[in-house]
């Protein structure tokens, strides 16, 4: 006649990640525990060759909270990557923090973030650079993070002995599309 019941919890199936862009298996994947960065992207089965080695993370957040954590760092503006609309009159954004892989993998935990229910987790494929004239391997070559000239010039075997150092050009869209 009056039963009492007790429900225990032991499992969120309705907390999802999502890993998208230059990993080997990507998807959305149940937040069944404490999850970080590196956690999510093992689960995608690590990055293909073409990713680049800076990823974003993407969270929608509340915009008073963006702002006041811009007000402490002294940003002058959140990185805010839209606006929708938000409960109970506040409006949320999605806010995209990069991180690069590069140092992660030298130790720096602090890049190692604990992801939350909704985060989106994007991995970009790199981009290329064409090196042509007096080089060994005339062609296209993938840029992972920071890339000199000299090391596009490397990738493409280095130059040969007729080559005349005093004459490099490098070429670059302007966003004119000249």
């Amino acid at each position: 006649h009056e039963p009492q019941v007790s429900v225990f919890l032991q499992e969120h199936n309705s907390q999802r990640i999502s890993v998208i862009g230059a990993v080997r298996k990507g998807g959305v994947f149940g937040i069944t525990r404490p999850l970080r960065l590196a956690d999510a992207l093992a689960l995608a089965e690590g990055l293909t060759d073409e990713a680049d080695r800076q990823v974003y993370v993407i969270r929608r957040a509340r915009m008073s909270a963006v702002t006041a954590a811009a007000a402490t760092s002294g940003a002058a503006r959140p990185a805010v990557a839209s606006k929708g609309a938000g409960a109970g009159g506040d409006g949320t954004v999605e806010v995209m923090a990069p991180i690069d892989l590069s140092e992660l993998a030298d130790g720096r935990e602090d890049l190692n973030i604990q992801l939350q229910a909704g985060d989106v987790v994007n991995v970009p494929r790199a981009g290329s650079v064409y090196v042509g004239g007096s080089v060994e391997r005339p062609g296209s070559f993938l840029l992972r993070g920071k890339t000199t000239a000299q090391q596009a010039i490397f990738s493409a075997g280095g130059v040969k002995d007729v080559a005349d150092w005093s004459d490099v050009r490098l070429y670059r869209k302007s966003p004119s599309g000249k």
